[in-house]
């Protein structure tokens, strides 16, 4: 097969092509003093940053349930989830969520998600990592593969569609950081180059993406400018965003932080 092309599957109801791909949440065990660290500060200890960590990962654990129709409860579909919310710009869109976490995590049987993959990260940088996941994804047939981390929590379900519709014409989709990184990749198989000597953890990694881009020829699609969270500053105002939002599952996220870091 090649990957590169929309995969030869119908959806039998809507006789649309179907792509299949995988979502990869990027994450660790909630383990004080390894998580979120950035965020210790008077008003955060070690502790509360881990519990942040794991509250995100609850958060963004149900954005990709929610756009992949999954309910973990009964093994059906997601129950805010209708079908025709898989139908974008004429595409149908299989998810494939993969929890992609770290083997010094243990048990890993932790993770064991209904609905998801477990693959566990090997040793490398950043770019390493994301290269395996990426070619593990494309053994299991995906056209596609978004890598989201834990704190991407800006994220709302449109910016994982918009992904997946951008992935159907180009080689690469990123949805940057105002901090100069980004929130979200999408990548095609062939694009696992945009991973390659990039300065992570720095403000460049989204300048140099692109650099890459442009010299390996690939045609990168550049979305929508997001924040992330890095720094207690970026968490107040993560809060604040929070309480201007309706839906339910910022409201609930909401609550979960205010107990963990009360006013």
């Amino acid at each position: 097969m090649n990957h590169g092309e929309t995969t030869l599957m119908h959806d039998r109801r809507s006789r649309r092509p179907v792509r299949r791909i995988s979502v990869v949440l990027v994450t660790r065990a909630a383990a004080a003093g390894r998580v979120k660290t950035r965020l210790i500060c008077p008003e955060i200890s070690a502790g509360q940053a881990a519990a942040i960590h794991a509250a995100f990962m609850r958060h963004m654990r149900g954005l990709v349930e929610e756009v992949a129709a999954i309910n973990p409860a009964a093994g059906g579909p997601h129950p805010q989830a209708a079908p025709a919310s898989l139908i974008m710009d004429g595409l149908a869109v299989e998810w494939d969520p993969v929890l992609f976490v770290d083997p010094l995590d243990q048990p890993v049987e932790q993770f064991n998600w209904p609905g998801w993959r477990t693959v566990l990260q090997p040793p490398g940088d950043l770019g390493c990592r994301m290269k395996f996941a990426a070619a593990e994804c494309f053994l299991k047939r995906a056209d596609g593969a978004v890598f989201i981390g834990v704190d991407s929590v800006y994220l709302r379900a449109g910016h994982l569609h918009w992904a997946a519709v951008s992935l159907a014409d180009c080689d690469a989709a990123m949805l940057p950081a105002h901090d100069g990184g980004y929130v979200a990749i999408g990548l095609r198989p062939a694009a696992e180059v945009l991973l390659d000597n990039i300065d992570w953890g720095t403000g460049a990694v989204a300048g140099q993406t692109r650099d890459r881009a442009a010299a390996a020829g690939l045609n990168l699609r550049t979305g929508e400018v997001l924040a992330d969270i890095d720094s207690p500053a970026d968490m107040w105002n993560f809060m604040t965003l929070l309480q201007t939002r309706q839906d339910l599952a910022a409201k609930r996220l909401y609550s979960i932080l205010r107990a963990i870091v009360p006013a």
